[in-house]
């Protein structure tokens, strides 16, 4: 398990960042 998030959980953290964004 490497330390700190894997590029996948950064895209998905940046995804959801856009989605909640768009809600506002």
């Amino acid at each position: 398990h490497p330390a700190g998030p894997t590029p996948a959980q950064l895209m998905m953290e940046e995804f959801r960042r856009r989605k909640a964004a768009g809600r506002l």
